[in-house]
C-alpha cells in the first residue's frame, strides 16, 4: 500500500512539473502536425463483421392448471337419525347396566346404562352425519419466468483499406462501404 501511495505521489509530481519542463519545440511540432494534416479517401479492400455473444433474458408468463379442494363445510344428515341412534343406544346401555347391577343397584345401573348408551349412540351418529365435504376445483396458476438464450450481436467491423499502395487495418462501428476517410499528416524528418 505504501508503494502505491509513493507511486501516485511521483506520478502526480511528474504531471505537475511536466508543463514547466516541457520543451516548446515538441509542442510546436504537434501543432504543425495538426496544421499540416488533411483528409483523403482510401479504398476499402475488406470489411469483416465482428460478433460477440451476449446472454439475453426474455420474461415469459407460464400458466398451468392445479386442482384444489375447497372446504364446502359439513354435509347434512347422510344416514341414520340421531334420535333413533339414541333410543337404540339407550336400550343396549340399559341391558348392559341391568346385567351389571344386582338388588336395588340393579335399577340404578339399568337407568345409568340407558343414559350412557343413548348419549354414546347419539354422539357417534352425529359425528358420522357431520362429515366435512371437500369439492375439487380447477384453478389456473401463473408466474413469470425468465428464459435465457445466447445471441450473436454485431459489434463492429475489421476494415482493411489501401492508401498509396499500402494496406492498413482499423476497426469501425459501422460498415464503411467502398471507401473510408483517412487523415494524412506530413511531417518533416530531422536529419542530423
Amino acid at each position: 500500500m505504501k508503494r502505491i501511495k509513493e507511486g501516485l505521489l511521483v506520478a502526480a509530481g511528474a504531471l505537475i512539473m511536466s508543463p514547466v519542463v516541457a520543451d516548446h519545440d515538441a509542442t510546436d511540432a504537434f501543432d504543425s502536425i495538426n496544421r499540416s494534416s488533411h483528409y483523403d479517401s482510401a479504398e476499402v479492400v475488406d470489411a469483416e463483421p465482428i460478433y460477440r455473444t451476449v446472454e439475453v433474458s426474455t420474461p415469459r408468463q407460464v400458466c398451468w392448471d392445479e386442482v384444489q379442494y375447497e372446504d364446502e363445510g359439513y354435509i347434512g344428515r347422510r344416514r341414520g337419525s340421531v334420535a333413533g341412534a339414541a333410543i337404540i343406544g339407550g336400550v343396549i346401555g340399559g341391558v348392559i347396566g341391568h346385567q351389571v347391577g344386582s338388588g336395588r343397584g340393579n335399577e340404578a345401573a339399568t337407568v345409568a346404562g340407558a343414559i350412557v348408551g343413548s348419549a354414546i349412540g347419539a354422539s357417534r351418529t352425529a359425528k358420522r352425519n357431520r362429515q366435512r365435504q371437500y369439492e375439487p376445483v380447477v384453478v389456473e396458476r401463473c408466474e413469470t419466468r425468465n428464459e435465457y438464450e445466447e445471441r450473436e450481436v454485431l459489434d463492429g467491423y475489421t476494415v482493411v483499406y489501401e492508401y498509396n499502395g499500402r494496406q492498413y487495418t482499423t476497426r469501425t462501428d459501422d460498415f464503411p462501404g467502398n471507401s473510408i476517410q483517412v487523415r494524412v499528416s506530413v511531417v518533416a524528418v530531422d536529419t542530423y
